[in-house]
């Protein structure tokens, strides 16, 4: 069965995605993989993590741990609210298994 959120549009599908997990609606890893990596004095609790632009807000937090990331990147320090990129600013390449997320600062 495909994912429901691709009957959506990308950007939407990720505001669903955020409000989601953000409400302890998501997917929860079956099996968390234990191989612990230290990255400058820093120990994870596995190499699999979530780069930045996903959720700038922190919104999901526990969310994003429960999936079973060994890191997530969170969060933009601005001293002003911006806009960010124009429309469209995230894109599916599911023949790669892969989203772009333009979204800016």
């Amino acid at each position: 069965m495909k994912n429901p959120l691709f009957l959506l549009p990308p950007e939407m599908a990720h505001t669903v995605t955020i409000a989601a997990l953000k409400m302890g609606l998501g997917p929860r890893a079956s099996v968390s993989p234990e191989k612990p990596v230290t990255l400058f004095g820093k120990i994870f609790k596995n190499p699999i993590g979530l780069s930045a632009g996903a959720d700038k807000e922190g919104a999901a937090l526990s969310g994003w741990d429960k999936m079973g990331f060994g890191f997530v990147e969170v969060g933009t320090v601005m001293p002003r609210p911006r806009h960010g990129n124009p429309l469209p600013r995230i894109w599916r390449f599911t023949d790669q298994n892969a989203v772009v997320n333009w979204m800016g600062l």
